[in-house]
């Protein structure tokens, strides 16, 4: 299958209107056993080659996808608008910035360059996969009982996180309370930290669920006396990942693709 049609793919089971700027094929290729992982470097291309696999399938951003990352950060305008809040916009124009300015830091091209010169098909489905994941993990959650504990116990039964180490998990709140109107913030890039979290709790969800959260982020959430009786779950992002990630991988099984995963739980 070529790495095109197979990107294009997840353009279709993801529902998005556009081909998102934090995903791209970046070395065009056939591939029938394509190695997949969460994040791609030299040494993964090395691994494909020893393995014996035709290409690799990446999750998060490379090259040009990398730079463009911050791009896709304004989807967290749409989810808020969804829940109801209305004035986000100076804070997600932070959040799209700060992204901007810390990939100017990084040195983006190395991996796509390897892979050029190894002759190996390389692609990353970053957004896709996440909006596939989202879906599912909120059904899981909308599915289920009253309690914050209910919801975090549903995630916790699927099997990307039955098999993985990391569990969801309470960081804010109390497990007993009841969960209230309870949203998964995800596929948007990456969490919106404390700022995004607040957004959300002030416009009226008890229940908050992150992938993963910084320490720091975290503390400003627990010393918000505003924020008491709000509840924050966190996913785990290895597992997180992989939930959309195995849902798109199946797919391309059913069109004889054969891919070899590495790192991705379930």
């Amino acid at each position: 299958m070529q790495l095109q049609d197979a990107f294009d793919l997840s353009i279709r089971l993801s529902g998005l209107k556009e081909v998102p700027a934090d995903s791209a094929v970046h070395v065009p290729g056939e591939s029938s056993r394509p190695l997949a992982v969460i994040d791609a470097d030299v040494p993964e291309l090395i691994l494909a080659r020893e393995l014996g696999c035709d290409g690799v399938i990446a999750h998060h951003p490379l090259g040009s996808a990398r730079v463009r990352f911050h791009e896709v950060m304004k989807r967290h305008n749409d989810f808020l608008s969804e829940a109801g809040v209305l004035d986000a916009g100076g804070v997600v124009k932070e959040l799209m910035q700060k992204a901007m300015v810390k990939a100017h830091t990084g040195v983006y091209g190395q991996v796509v360059g390897a892979a050029r010169e190894l002759k190996i098909p390389l692609m990353n489905v970053h957004l896709p996969c996440d909006e596939i994941g989202r879906r599912m993990m909120q059904l899981a959650i909308d599915s289920s009982g009253p309690a914050v504990s209910d919801a975090v116990a549903s995630l916790a039964s699927l099997p990307e996180f039955a098999a993985s180490e990391v569990k969801p998990v309470v960081v804010h709140g109390d497990p007993a309370s009841r969960r209230g109107r309870t949203v998964l913030a995800m596929a948007a890039g990456t969490n919106g930290g404390y700022a995004i979290a607040k957004k959300y709790f002030t416009g009226g969800v008890e229940t908050l669920v992150y992938m993963h959260i910084d320490y720091d982020e975290l503390k400003k959430v627990k010393e918000d006396v505003g924020l008491e009786g709000k509840n924050l779950v966190l996913l785990g992002h290895q597992p997180g990942d992989s939930v959309g990630i195995n849902a798109y991988l199946k797919e391309l099984g059913g069109h004889g693709v054969r891919p070899v995963r590495v790192g991705i739980t379930g």
